[in-house]
């Protein structure tokens, strides 16, 4: 399971704006239930990761021993203030038991922050898997191969400026461009 480097596109007529509740996204759950040990060490995880907002805006940590070990991280958007980093953990580790009742690996994304655990070693490894991309347009696009090098190119834009930050730097980026006719802006917005 895999989720390295998020990526959200949103195409439509508004802006990003800040919710000050966090709005769910997205989950992914493993297909491997664990054992009654791994689920406590995950819950106890879950309890480390949502008492550690203080770290900037990420944060991994680990909890047990083989076979039952969990390594986990949560990462909140590069634009939120302590105080909604803070209400979007602590949110989103209420959700994991809903979410992903006794799977292994789990992922789950709300629009501010996002939280990951596992059985395998996750931290500093590039990952693919699960791919998600999560689209929003209300609008008829007229011609859609150029809509298309419209998105291609604020993605790459986006992706780029978001990591090559500065060392310690957050690895994130919003981006826009406008698409006409029919006047159309699409945001883009990267974590990495």
């Amino acid at each position: 399971m895999k989720i390295f480097p998020v990526l959200v596109l949103v195409i439509s007529a508004f802006s990003f704006t800040g919710s000050a509740t966090p709005i769910y996204w997205y989950h992914f759950c493993s297909n491997v239930s664990g054992n009654s040990v791994f689920v406590t060490n995950r819950n106890n995880l879950v309890s480390d990761l949502s008492n550690a907002t203080v770290h900037g805006g990420f944060y991994n940590t680990t909890v047990g021993q083989n076979p039952n070990i969990v390594h986990g991280l949560f990462l909140c958007r590069g634009d939120l203030n302590p105080e909604n980093c803070q209400n979007c953990v602590k949110l989103i580790t209420s959700d994991v038991s809903q979410r992903c009742p006794n799977q292994t690996g789990g992922l789950i994304w709300y629009d501010q922050c996002m939280l990951h655990y596992s059985d395998t070693f996750i931290f500093s490894t590039m990952e693919l898997e699960p791919k998600v991309v999560l689209v929003y347009n209300n609008m008829d696009i007229m011609e859609p191969d150029r809509f298309k090098q419209v998105v291609a190119t604020v993605v790459r834009d986006v992706a780029i400026r978001a990591s090559n930050a500065s060392l310690g730097a957050k690895k994130f980026a919003t981006e826009e461009a406008t698409y006409k006719p029919p006047f159309l802006t699409v945001y883009s917005r990267y974590h990495y």
